[in-house]
């Protein structure tokens, strides 16, 4: 990873640029959903720019780490599947039909536009794909097995004492 300088520094990963409108862009996301997580608990102070700044930037650079991997495998994700994708998110669901002014009215909500809400989609499916291979294409050994039944099956006891403060 390297930082660039100028007006507009950037960091890059494995030959893709992040900007910082990306990095704005993906702060005032998690300050939107932090907002909407916590409610009236929300607190500016604990989650100030600089906390949410890095946050943001180690996702964005796992997410082009893990998308650039999943590229160089050569998945890719149809126009069909990023269709029904987006019809089956209850986001943009009214009584359980996709509902197509409420789609647009969370993209807007969210400062993304449809294409742009397609391709991070779309590079989520690739990435997904991606994990699901490594994930469903593992194996373990006979030794790992017996290892793993072993730790779960495991029992310990423990003895512990309260002291009172005062004391």
């Amino acid at each position: 990873v390297t930082m660039g300088g100028g007006e507009q520094a950037t960091i890059e990963v494995d030959g893709v640029e992040i900007t910082e409108i990306d990095i704005a862009r993906a702060i005032d996301l998690q300050r939107t959903n932090l907002s909407r997580q916590f409610g009236d608990q929300f607190n500016e102070d604990i989650f100030n720019d600089q906390f949410l700044r890095q946050a943001a930037v180690e996702q964005l650079i796992s997410e082009k780490v893990n998308l650039n991997q999943a590229q160089k495998l050569g998945l890719a994700a149809s126009t069909r599947v990023i269709d029904e994708t987006i019809l089956s998110i209850p986001a943009f669901q009214n009584n359980g039909r996709f509902d197509r002014e409420l789609y647009l009215d969370v993209l807007r909500m969210n400062g993304m536009t449809p294409i742009q809400f397609r391709n991070a989609l779309a590079g989520d499916i690739v990435v997904n794909q991606a994990q699901a291979g490594f994930a469903l294409s593992g194996f373990a050994t006979p030794f790992l097995t017996k290892y793993k039944t072993a730790l779960d099956a495991e029992e310990r006891t423990f003895e512990y004492v309260e002291l009172p403060a005062k004391a």
